[in-house]
């Protein structure tokens, strides 16, 4: 193993339900729960609980209700016998029942390793967001280098905005997404009025940003004052590159070059932080 001080977990869907990778992640050490594909050998397996729970809602057949236990199991195409987890609910103002199957390798309560596999639906919320919020999975390019670059960029503003929504936001707003927090912190709202051959954006007068109250453009060419504004993030981002051809023409050293490389990154991270990616 690359960590062998590291514990590694893996949970997934029924997608992933493959004898080859049960005996990988034994190999390799690794804790799993991977749900099983509904069939008729484990619902009949699972008759012990669905008894259990017909008599724990005998007399209420309206309200939630819910039992947890294990078996053994082997499949046709396992080599050997695994843990399976079993919960079998019955939802509200529902009659029918149920059920969901975990193979696994870990020693938790079954009722704790249910809990463990569906945050499983948490972790794919993250997914959405740094899609949608960070365009995670646009790639602009063919070399697979600059995707990766650009990949880690977002990475760094995502966790910009972690960071930033944790520490700094009081506990009400610490659940809100980054589209949110851009409309309600980030975004500034204007009035435009076209004067004079002119576009006029009047800001309120208690910004706090560093801009004057109202921003004059040019009429006639509308896409370029978005541009304009854009570009007083990357005008930050060329002087730095300048300054680093500079500190490479002196011969500095690496580590010194290193540190201002990261510096772009991180303005061009709080870039993507503060607006998103187009």
């Amino acid at each position: 193993m690359l960590y062998p001080s590291t514990e590694l977990y893996l949970r997934s869907d029924s997608g992933f339900a493959v004898p080859k990778l049960y005996e990988l992640l034994e190999t390799n050490g690794t804790s799993y729960a991977i749900r099983l594909k509904f069939n008729n050998i484990l619902h009949d397996k699972a008759d012990f609980l669905t008894s259990e729970l017909d008599i724990a809602t005998k007399y209420n057949k309206v309200d939630f209700a819910v039992c947890y236990g294990e078996i053994m199991y082997q499949a046709g195409s396992w080599n050997q016998p695994r843990r399976v987890v079993i919960k079998v609910e019955k939802p509200m103002n529902q009659i029918n029942y149920m059920y969901t199957f975990i193979v696994t390798n870990m020693d938790l309560k079954p009722e704790q390793l249910i809990k463990f596999y569906c945050n499983r639906g948490s972790m794919e919320n993250f997914i959405k967001e740094s899609k949608s919020g960070f365009d995670f999975d646009s790639m602009s390019s063919h070399d697979m280098v600059v995707n990766a670059n650009r990949l880690q960029i977002s990475m760094l503003a995502y966790n910009l905005f972690n960071w930033f929504r944790t520490i700094a936001l009081p506990a009400n707003m610490r659940k809100y997404r980054i589209d949110t927090i851009r409309l309600k912190l980030i975004k500034i709202a204007s009035r435009v009025i076209h004067s004079a051959g002119y576009l006029i954006f009047k800001l309120c007068s208690f910004l706090l940003l560093p801009l004057p109250c109202t921003l004059q453009y040019q009429s006639g060419h509308p896409e370029i004052s978005l541009r304009r504004i854009l570009s007083l993030f990357y005008q930050v981002r060329l002087l730095c590159l300048i300054f680093i051809r500079q500190k490479r023409n002196r011969k500095t050293c690496v580590h010194q070059d290193t540190s201002h490389i990261l510096c772009i990154a991180s303005l061009d991270a709080i870039t993507i932080f503060c607006l998103k990616p187009f």
